[in-house]
């Protein structure tokens, strides 16, 4: 693998390892992007479990709002550990042919 190659692979997987790392520890890089989803408030989300509206007053018009996703968590994990694993293979040592018979 050429030594260009190897150093993109260490850059890009560290770049995604402190990526996840920061998305874990408080998004001082910003929100990721599998963070929150956007959802619509309709009257299925403010019914009761036996059926009946919480609140008496007429349903609100469906609105845009942000949910928080599930697994995000585990997709942050998932995204530290696939960025080690791609500097891992970027750093992993070359083998070198033996001249010698």
């Amino acid at each position: 693998m050429p030594s260009a190659l190897r150093v993109g692979l260490v850059v890009v997987g560290v770049a995604t390892a402190v990526y996840g790392v920061a998305s874990l520890t408080g998004w001082w890089l910003g929100t990721p992007p599998w963070w929150e989803t956007r959802g619509t408030l309709t009257l299925d989300s403010i019914l009761r479990d036996d059926g009946r509206v919480q609140d008496p007053s007429p349903p609100p018009a469906p609105e845009l709002v942000t949910l928080p996703a599930p697994h995000r968590e585990r997709t942050s994990a998932i995204v530290t550990a696939l960025g080690l694993a791609i500097a891992a293979a970027g750093a992993w040592p070359r083998r070198t042919r033996s001249t010698t018979p």
